[in-house]
């Protein structure tokens, strides 16, 4: 038997509290006023899949009280689905210039239906200005070949003979410039799935690079040839191919000439705010990498002072979603240099942000929280720690981020270790356990080694020398355990050695934690 499709269910999950409320606000005023209309159906159906936690057609069929509803349910998900996608059209007409410029090419095409061709011209030479100014290849060209036909409907015969020649003149030199945007692309195509391959032999990753940095369009690159869209490609290609083949200098190079390059025509910058940020926060990753830390905060500098600058117009929700990202860096950034107030002070700009922006999904939450967890954990303040652990868990059900979420469990119990709730360790540790082999099925080396200490063993030490003990015989364990490559990949969301050694060695924690970096 066919699985039912889940596809509405993920739609509307992925929807923001103000699209959800957008979406019922729509369909009640495109309405009958009747309880029988489809679009009451349709909130209804609406709804009752939003409650759902996993989709399960069978549980959401006895969930329905609506006869019509369960009988039709393939037809009215269906439904449902197209009415969603026109009320994000609706919601989203002025957010996107794609949006925009789409919806008055249609306008000039019902027009010239019409017989209106006076009009429709107008909203063509104005729009095909927009699709010039923001550097729409795509749509230059549609503009510009419905621009030529109305030159040809034109009745005037000398403007006929030379606009039509110059007109298809102009659309062959566009139609070239987006030949090159879409080779570009398809290069672009060859290159992400390589990202992503992560038990591939490193050196045949490398070669399959290196035969796309040999293309012609990579060796024989010139800004002065392409457009901006075609720019963009190759240095994302080219910053690609330098980090994998571990070149971490030339990938720096070639980050920062991007990012000079979106800075060198101010006049275009507001128009590429998102390219810039996410240009930006890319060069930071390595900076930070390169341990160039006083181009770091110099960098950082900059791009505040951009975004405290850029008119209110340009701050669309992506743009401050990607200045969240910047955020969440910088607060990473001073963890690893150990400026705990610092991080402090950035992550309360951050989590008052948080509360503004429509985020697509849970992972700028789960990060912001997990780096306010270190923070408050090397300043001492366990209690509030705790407090943004419980947030973390809150994001249980969620799939993104899901090796984080298990990993801050075994932080959990060293946290309730440092508040001196002892006798909640044993039944924490047997929850924890529990939860890790319904939830994955296996429980990490590193992890049976620190729920053995919490469940069996350190309620058993009665004196300081057995707790030291019992920390030192811990750490011969892990360092065991951390030899394993997986291992220490999973063991990475916390300094579980440099914590142990604070209890072996009777020291503040953040005291190892920092000349252990200075060390490295």
């Amino acid at each position: 038997m066919k699985t039912p499709s889940d596809d509405l269910f993920i739609l509307i999950k992925s929807l923001t509290p103000v699209e959800k409320r957008y979406f019922k606000v729509f369909s009640t005023i495109h309405s009958e006023n009747s309880d029988k209309s489809p679009d009451k159906k349709y909130i209804i159906l609406f709804n009752a899949i939003d409650r759902l936690k996993i989709y399960d057609e069978k549980k959401l069929k006895a969930n329905l009280k609506d006869n019509t509803l369960k009988k039709h349910l393939k037809v009215f998900k269906s439904y449902v689905s197209e009415a969603i996608l026109k009320s994000l059209g609706k919601y989203h007409s002025t957010d996107s210039i794609e949006i925009i410029l789409a919806q008055k090419l249609q306008q000039t095409e019902i027009l010239i239906g019409k017989g209106l061709h006076t009009m429709a011209l107008k909203i063509v030479k104005r729009f095909l200005k927009m699709a010039i100014e923001h550097e729409k290849t795509i749509y230059v060209m549609l503009f510009m070949m419905r621009e030529w036909e109305l030159v040809v409907l034109s009745e005037e015969v000398n403007k006929l003979k030379v606009g039509a020649e110059q007109g298809l003149s102009e659309i062959f030199n566009c139609l070239n410039t987006y030949k090159d945007e879409l080779e570009y692309k398809q290069l672009m195509h060859r290159v992400w799935p390589l990202l992503k391959m992560k038990n591939e032999n490193d050196n045949e990753l490398k070669s399959k690079f290196k035969r796309v940095v040999a293309h012609p369009l990579i060796q024989n690159f010139r800004t002065e040839n392409f457009s901006y869209e075609s720019i963009k490609s190759y240095y994302l290609i080219i910053t690609a191919a330098t980090r994998i083949s571990g070149d971490l200098e030339n990938s720096y190079l070639f980050r920062k000439k991007y990012v000079e390059f979106i800075e060198s025509d101010k006049l275009k910058m507001p128009n590429r705010v998102l390219d810039y940020l996410r240009s930006v926060h890319n060069l930071l990753i390595i900076i930070d990498k390169l341990k160039k830390f006083d181009e770091f905060e110099a960098c950082l500098k900059k791009v505040n002072k951009f975004m405290d600058e850029l008119n209110s117009k340009y701050k669309t929700n992506q743009v401050l979603i990607q200045y969240l990202s910047h955020n969440i860096l910088s607060v990473k950034h001073y963890i690893r240099m150990h400026n705990y107030e610092r991080a402090l002070a950035i992550a309360g700009d951050t989590e008052r942000s948080m509360k503004n922006i429509t985020l697509p999904d849970t992972s700028t939450q789960i990060l912001f929280h997990y780096y306010a967890v270190l923070i408050n954990f090397y300043l001492s303040d366990f209690r509030l720690a705790l407090k943004h652990l419980n947030k973390l868990l809150s994001y249980d059900n969620s799939w993104i981020k899901q090796d984080l979420i298990h990993s801050v469990r075994i932080i959990f119990l060293i946290v309730y270790y440092e508040l001196g709730r002892e006798d909640l360790l044993i039944s924490q540790s047997k929850s924890i356990r529990r939860y890790l082999h319904k939830k994955r099925g296996y429980i990490n080396k590193h992890e049976e080694v620190w729920l053995e200490l919490f469940e069996k063993k350190i309620h058993k030490a009665k004196t300081n020398t057995h707790l030291v003990s019992l920390f030192s015989e811990t750490k011969v364990k892990m360092q065991k355990v951390l030899k394993d490559k997986e291992e220490a990949k999973s063991a990475v969301y916390f300094d579980y050695i440099s914590w142990l050694d604070s209890k072996i060695g009777n020291k503040p924690f953040v005291e190892i934690a920092k000349r252990k970096e200075l060390e490295r």
